[in-house]
């Protein structure tokens, strides 16, 4: 085996693992001229070497190995063990025992019951009188702790011991870890050595050495104090020194950081762990009580950072349509509802972790000013002027390179509100008391008996041998199917008894189908349509259509892609004024209520509908979504320490039913229907428009033709009169 001390490795001999001495003697070797003169040779523990004496027998000899535990070690002889002609040579005793009750004894037999150090090399051997220290090898135990517990495959060790790098490397390299050993008395690139992006590190510092204080500093300037950095630094000082805190308050170890002090416990083979962190920029170091670790034992979880100490976070909440003295006040909350309801889960969330809060008012959540800046709450979290967002940040990926996105706090859910049209205002009512099958059937069967009537009333001036009656026309026919069809009778009454059956029979025909179309054609009057289900329905429909001025309404057309939500900013808003495709609540409702209106809201909508509008109108009330569901989440500055803390924070309040509950306290729900009641609706110009157009159109081309029949009747009778001359 190879032995190092502090200073230097000890001086290598000729007894080696690769020597195999037989030394042939006249002496035992307890004798005192041989222990004498082997005490002065550095026979050590890796030799092979053996004395060999004559034994009883003439072809006997007895031998017995000589080694000594470390040099200025006394002795160790093994039992003599006999050897004959013909045998094989005779192994000696393991050197498993080394009789040694000095501190190095205790340490050495607690290291090789360790699973870490089966194969490792001994060393830190201090020679005079045994005082040996076996620091490193615990050190290197606790690391190991340490990379197990917490899966971590890479490591970093800054060291100012040449002599244990070797050691280490050894260590390591047994564990199957990756690790980058570090000089510290030499230039380190600290960015370049512990930069990670995907994956953890482990960081093994000795703070005793010269440069590790500078070590520290630029880390915390390339900001190497985080959730994937996992720092081990060993120190001789407890972590509430003043030396230890001085040093420390000067280094950015925020709150996601995994920074460990380490220093020997009071027994030999443990240490004390203390954490250290900072809640915020500027703030005291916060500083962990000590937790002890042995030989053996799983690296000891730090514990909860739940408490900030009633540290002051600056965050900012969204002001609109409003003022801030009665923000929280429960006659106002359907004005700003869902800022409100994000900034209470906020404090909710301080209270969580005992801190308070620093309010800034915007009116914006965020919008860019230019290629690279933000405006309103984004702004304020860009430049690190909050530590937090107490209103709820839509999720945008243009968003995603300037700040960090924590816990959702909600949902937003924007819809268009409309009343459910009536059959008239959205198609021809007069087309559907029949289906397609029932009209083609009901025009074979008039075309039927149209061709029987021509055909009767023919047999029968055959028959009554009618000389006075004209003959019968088929387009005299044909009107006369369309006044039975309109029970209006026929022009000629049937006189022989089988025109008789046959136009009576049409005549019960026409009067059962007119009375099922009119019933019908009443029912329809007063039926509201369902054919609006979707927003594409919606935007192809006879609607009008506005949304509440407000800034996410106004430029969501600049965030979007999807060719129905464009097709609606150009067809619908942009065609309309400014102040009417835009407008305030209170109008947008009024609109919907008059018909045929579709308004964009939120939940101070709601609460106009839910005072103002009967009971029945509010059956009729439906609600699209323009766009999905937008996630809403609270916002941190890009990297920042608390995004995990607030995360948590968010999840606790949905787990716990807070967040549902108040939810439903601040955002007004939508108004619900109770008992399904119908009002009598007046029949108005526009349930019989289709009928009013039949007669404009019918008197429009009567007119027409009276005209063509004048022209041609007053052409036609100079020729006559010239042809009776």
């Amino acid at each position: 085996m190879k032995y190092y001390s502090r200073r230097k490795a000890c001086e290598h001999t000729l007894f080696s693992t690769l020597h195999f001495w037989l030394v042939f003697t006249d002496r035992s070797a307890e004798s005192n001229g041989t222990v004498i003169a082997s005490h002065e040779v550095n026979i050590l523990l890796d030799s092979q070497f053996a004395l060999v004496r004559l034994g009883s027998g003439k072809d006997e000899f007895i031998l017995q190995d000589v080694y000594k535990i470390m040099d200025g070690s006394s002795l160790v002889m093994t039992p003599e063990r006999g050897w004959s002609l013909g045998q094989r040579f005779p192994a000696g005793s393991p050197k498993n025992d080394w009789q040694c009750k000095t501190a190095l004894g205790s340490h050495i037999t607690a290291i090789l019951q360790h699973r870490y150090f089966l194969d490792a090399d001994w060393w830190l051997v201090q020679n005079p009188l045994f005082q040996a220290e076996i620091v490193t090898s615990n050190r290197l135990a606790l690391m190991g702790s340490l990379l197990d517990d917490n899966h971590i495959s890479f490591a970093v060790a800054v060291t100012c011991n040449r002599s244990e790098d070797v050691l280490i490397a050894k260590f390591f390299s047994n564990t199957g870890i990756r690790v980058k050993i570090q000089y510290a008395g030499e230039p380190l690139d600290v960015a370049s050595l512990l930069s990670v992006d995907m994956y953890k590190l482990a960081v093994f510092l000795d703070w005793q050495c010269e440069g590790s204080t500078a070590v520290l500093k630029e880390a915390s300037e390339r900001k190497l104090f985080s959730t994937l950095h996992f720092w081990l630094v060993f120190t001789d000082r407890p972590a509430d020194s003043k030396v230890t805190v001085a040093a420390l308050q000067k280094v950015n170890i925020f709150l996601d950081s995994q920074f460990t002090l380490v220093r020997s416990g009071s027994g030999k083979d443990e240490f004390l762990l203390q954490e250290v962190y900072k809640i915020l920029d500027g703030s005291s170091l916060v500083i962990t009580p000590e937790r002890g670790w042995s030989l053996g034992q799983r690296f000891p979880a730090g514990p909860p950072r739940n408490d900030f100490g009633g540290i002051v976070f600056r965050t900012a909440a969204v002001v609109l349509e409003d003022e801030w003295k009665n923000y929280l006040d429960v006659r106002y909350k359907h004005i700003n509802s869902f800022p409100k309801y994000a900034y209470v889960q906020t404090e909710f969330i301080a209270r969580y972790y005992n801190f308070r809060t620093n309010v800034t008012q915007e009116n914006s959540w965020g919008y860019p000013k230019n290629a690279t800046h933000y405006d309103g709450v984004v702004g304020l979290l860009q430049r690190g002027d909050i530590e937090v967002s107490s209103a709820g940040v839509m999720i945008k990926t243009k968003r995603w390179d300037i700040i960090d996105y924590s816990g959702e706090s909600g949902l937003y859910e924007g819809t268009f509100m409309f009343l459910e049209p009536s059959l008239s205002e959205i198609s021809n009512i007069y087309t559907l008391p029949f289906s397609r099958a029932v009209w083609l059937a009901y025009f074979v069967i008039m075309t039927i008996f149209t061709v029987a009537m021509y055909v009767s009333q023919n047999a029968e001036d055959r028959l009554l041998n009618s000389k006075q009656a004209e003959p019968v026309t088929m387009i005299e026919s044909i009107f006369t199917s369309i006044a039975v069809i309109c029970q209006e009778g026929a022009t000629r009454d049937p006189k022989i008894f089988s025109f008789r059956i046959l136009f009576l029979s049409f005549l019960m025909l026409s009067l059962f189908v007119t009375v099922s179309y009119s019933a019908i054609i009443v029912s329809l009057l007063q039926t509201t349509s369902s054919a609006i289900q979707t927003f594409k329905d919606l935007l192809d429909s006879p609607f009008k259509m506005s949304m509440k001025d407000f800034v996410v309404n106004r430029n969501y057309i600049n965030e979007t892609t999807d060719r129905d939500i464009r097709a609606l900013y150009y067809k619908k808003l942009y065609t309309q004024p400014q102040s009417e495709a835009f407008t305030s609540t209170e109008i947008g409702v009024k609109n919907v209520r008059l018909g045929l209106h579709a308004f964009h809201g939120e939940a101070d909508a709601f609460k106009i509908i839910s005072e103002t509008f009967d009971e029945y109108e509010k059956c009729r009330l439906k609600r699209i979504k323009m766009f999905s569901t937008l996630q809403v989440a609270f916002a941190v500055p890009k990297g920042s320490p608390h995004r995990e803390h607030i995360t948590r924070g968010a999840r606790w309040l949905k787990e716990s039913g807070l967040s549902d509950r108040e939810y439903k306290f601040w955002v007004i729900q939508f108004p619900k229907c109770q008992g399904h009641t119908e009002s009598f609706t007046s029949v108005r110009i526009q349930d019989f428009y289709p009928a009013l157009l039949v007669l404009a159109y019918g008197a429009a081309i009567s007119v027409g033709i009276l005209v063509l029949e004048m022209v041609y009747f007053k052409i036609r009778s100079p020729t006559e009169h010239s042809h009776k001359n």
